[in-house]
C-alpha cells in the first residue's frame, strides 16, 4: 500500500466539494499518456450507520480498506438566532466515525468513548489501522494517536492533540503531536515501536521537523521550513528534507536542484516529493530510492501541486490547483516521465473513474467510480487489466 497523509476528517461537506470538482461535465485537466484499462474487484459499501456517506482513505495488498463517515447519532434541541431572535430548533447529533472493510463488508472502529469522534488514516497488510479518536463527545474535543488491532483499540500515549498518521508491517506507528496547549504550538512529530511513545527532535539549527511517511524498514522522510529574514527586511522560507532513521536524521539533497521537499513515502521505502532543477522554470515531482533520484514531469503550466502518496512502483498521486483558474485535480505521475489524469483511466464496467485514494503495491486503485449520467458515486477496488 502506499503510505499517506490523509486529509480532514470526513464531512459532507467535503464530500459536496468533491462531487462538484469532479462532475460529470468536468474536462481532463490533462490528456492521458498512459493508457490502461481496469476492472472493478469488488465496492466499499457504505454501511447503513453511516446515513451521509463514507470515503476511502487507503487500501493494503489483501483487499482491505479504511475509511471515514458521518455517524447520525439522534438529534438535539438548541437555541440559535432566526429572524433577529432565539427559536428553539431540532438539529441532528454528527460524529465521525471510522471503518475498516473487508470485502464489501464495513466495521465500525471502536472509538476511545461510545458516541465520541473517530478518524482512520492508515492500514497495514495485517489490518492494524491508525488514526485519532476522541475521550469526549464535546464537538471540539481532543484527539489521541490510537491503533486499532484485531478488534480492539488503543491509546498510544502520545497524549491530547495527538494524531497517528502511518503504520508499517512491523506495526510501528508514525505520528505527530503538539509541543503544548498553545493554540499556535508546532507540530512535533513521533514514532511508537510497540511500546512506547519516541518524540524526534529536529535536526541540529533546525527549529521544527514534520514527517510524511514510514517504511517498513523503519525509514521516515521529514521536511522544514525555515523562516529566513534578510537585511533589506524581505523574508524567504527555505525547505529542506530529511530522512529519519534509527535515532538520526540524514539531509536529502540534489547537487543540480533546489530546496527538495518529500511529501509521501511507500511500504519499501520509495520516497516521493518536488524539487526545481536547475534551469526549470516549474516545481517537478520527483522519486528517490536506493540512493537514486529521478527526476519526473513538471507540475503543469500555471499549477501548484501537493505530494499526497507514492506507490512501491513510484507511481505519485498529486493534488495539482491553480489559484488563478480557480480548480483542483488530481494527478498521477509514473516513473517513465508520464502524467495521468485519473478521470481519463478506462474501466470496463463502462463507469468513469472521478479520482483516485489510494494505490497499494499491487498496483490497485482505491477509487470513486459513477455511471455515466448517473448521480451514485460508487468507491471500488481497481484492478488493472493485462494491455
Amino acid at each position: 500500500m502506499a503510505r499517506h497523509l490523509v486529509s480532514d476528517p470526513f464531512s459532507r461537506v467535503a464530500l459536496a466539494v468533491m462531487a462538484s470538482l469532479l462532475s460529470v461535465g468536468a474536462q481532463p485537466l490533462m490528456a492521458q499518456t498512459l493508457p490502461q484499462r481496469y476492472a472493478i474487484a469488488q465496492e466499499f459499501v457504505a454501511p447503513a450507520f453511516t446515513p451521509g456517506g463514507a470515503a476511502v482513505a487507503g487500501i493494503n495488498q489483501v483487499g482491505q480498506a479504511v475509511g471515514n463517515g458521518m455517524l447520525n447519532l439522534g438529534t438535539t434541541t438548541k437555541l440559535v438566532w432566526i429572524g433577529g431572535k432565539l427559536t428553539l430548533v431540532t438539529v441532528p447529533i454528527e460524529r465521525t466515525g471510522a471503518m475498516l472493510w473487508t470485502g464489501s463488508q464495513a466495521t465500525r472502529l471502536k472509538p476511545l468513548l461510545t458516541n465520541a469522534t473517530a478518524t482512520v488514516r492508515d492500514v497495514n497488510d495485517s489490518g492494524w489501522a491508525v488514526g485519532d479518536a476522541a475521550k469526549s463527545t464535546a464537538t471540539n474535543a481532543s484527539s489521541y494517536a490510537v491503533l486499532w488491532r484485531s478488534g480492539t483499540v488503543k491509546d498510544l500515549g502520545a497524549g491530547a492533540r495527538s494524531v497517528a498518521q502511518h503504520i508499517n508491517a512491523q506495526g510501528w506507528v508514525a505520528g505527530y503531536r503538539f509541543a503544548s496547549t498553545s493554540a499556535s504550538a508546532p507540530m512535533v512529530p513521533f514514532i511508537w515501536r510497540g511500546s512506547s511513545v519516541l518524540t524526534l527532535s529536529p535536526p541540529s539549527g533546525v527549529s521544527g521537523v514534520g514527517c510524511v511517511g514510514l517504511s517498513d524498514a523503519g525509514v521516515m522522510p521529514c521536511r522544514s521550513h525555515q523562516l529566513t529574514v534578510n537585511p533589506d527586511g524581505s523574508s524567504a522560507y527555505t525547505r529542506t528534507s530529511y530522512l529519519w532513521s534509527n535515532g538520526s536524521y540524514q539531509a536529502l539533497t540534489h547537487a543540480g536542484a533546489s530546496q527538495v521537499y518529500v511529501g509521501a513515502s511507500s511500504a519499501n521505502g520509495t520516497v516521493a516529493g518536488t524539487l526545481m532543477l536547475n534551469g526549470d522554470t516549474r516545481e517537478r515531482i520527483f522519486i528517490w530510492r536506493n540512493g537514486q533520484f529521478t527526476p519526473l514531469a513538471p507540475m503543469p503550466e500555471g499549477f501548484s501541486g501537493n505530494v499526497l502518496s507514492v506507490s512501491d512502483a513510484g507511481v505519485v498521486r498529486v493534488q495539482v490547483w491553480s489559484e488563478q483558474l480557480g480548480s483542483t485535480a488530481s494527478l498521477l505521475f509514473t516513473p517513465d516521465g508520464q502524467t495521468v489524469d485519473p478521470r481519463t483511466l478506462g474501466v470496463s464496467s463502462g463507469e468513469q473513474v472521478l479520482d483516485v485514494a489510494d494505490i497499494n503495491g499491487l498496483g490497485q486503485l482505491a477509487a470513486a467510480v459513477r455511471a455515466p449520467g448517473s448521480a451514485t458515486i460508487r468507491q471500488v477496488l481497481l484492478s488493472p487489466l493485462a494491455p
